[in-house]
């Protein structure tokens, strides 16, 4: 049986907030346990958007005096998302990534319109203020949220921290562990990052410690500088895609050609110049256009033929 969230005091006593943010958290972590199934896991959520929206609201009529209790109550929220998108599968839970996901927009809107009701009482900056982007590192959700437009620039630091580690490892066991992880990533926002990677976004700010020399050296020695995205890494992460769908384990070969497949045409949907996507998206044709001569049905589609990765060095090459 799921424990109801108490309100927020309207006392305006400081010494309140400490413990109701003790309670809340103690709350809903005890939800979370109990949530073994996703109906469950629905209904912690819907939980936590009632609980996000009472702490909104309450947050729009504090005065400015009370800003360090503001701040405990978002991040109570932020922490009640956080660790709800932990406990998420990447696959079994999708639709629950895309409730948590439409949980953040309504928090979003919800924060916009009371600001619009009482901006004379509203001292503070918006919830995405309070870092709570560069805290929620579930690839699921994260990735999902980027797609829509939430915290877009720490997101989007989040989506190349994890690509970084996942596409450029020099150890196979761990390139292996975190390729799901990646493919997550390349699925859900690959439009968002390959107009990142054309625009060199983060350019040289970007710490690029702990990709280190591996990505340097795999593309030419470390006179080439790889800060933040850029069009040669986009090719770099799209390359270890490709090398991986040749792994001797099918499922990690499977998972690798599926990021490499998201990845091949989103320059070209964007109408971006991404070496090899148009020479690629040639032979796709091509090799369609045989199927469906050979088939003799109506209609074929990219499922119906045997996608050679390699394709795209046969293009370059060219």
């Amino acid at each position: 049986m799921f424990r109801n969230f108490s309100l927020v005091s309207n006392t305006g006593d400081a010494r309140h907030f400490p413990e109701f943010r003790r309670l809340s958290l103690e709350i809903h972590e005890e939800n979370l346990r109990d949530a073994s199934t996703s109906q469950d896991k629905l209904d912690v959520i819907r939980a936590v958007e009632r609980h996000g929206l009472l702490i909104t609201k309450d947050a729009s009529r504090r005065p400015a005096s009370m800003a360090s209790e503001v701040q405990l109550c978002l991040n109570t929220v932020w922490d009640e998302v956080i660790s709800t998108a932990e406990v998420l599968d990447f696959d079994q839970d999708a639709a629950l990534h895309d409730q948590l996901v439409s949980l953040l927009l309504s928090l979003k809107e919800f924060d916009t319109l009371c600001r619009a009701l009482y901006p004379s009482a509203n001292p503070f900056p918006s919830w995405e203020s309070y870092q709570f982007g560069e805290r929620l590192q579930s690839a699921g959700t994260s990735s999902k949220a980027l797609a829509v437009g939430i915290c877009g620039d720490s997101l989007s630091r989040t989506a190349l921290s994890c690509l970084r580690n996942a596409l450029e490892v020099d150890d196979e066991a761990k390139a292996v562990a975190r390729l799901p992880m990646a493919v997550v990533w390349i699925d859900h926002c690959r439009h968002q990052l390959v107009a990142f990677s054309v625009m060199n976004r983060f350019g040289e700010n970007t710490d690029d410690r702990g990709a280190g020399s591996f990505l340097a050296a795999q593309i030419g020695g470390h006179d080439v500088e790889v800060g933040g995205y850029s069009l040669e890494r986009w090719l770099f992460w799209r390359k270890r895609f490709q090398t991986l769908s040749h792994h001797a384990d099918a499922v990690v070969a499977n998972e690798a050609k599926t990021g490499f497949m998201s990845m091949i045409s989103c320059g070209l949907d964007l109408d971006c110049d991404v070496p090899g996507e148009a020479g690629f998206r040639e032979k796709v044709a091509v090799a369609m256009s045989d199927e469906l001569n050979a088939s003799g049905r109506p209609s074929v589609d990219i499922d119906d033929i045997n996608v050679d990765v390699g394709w795209v060095d046969q293009v370059e090459a060219a």
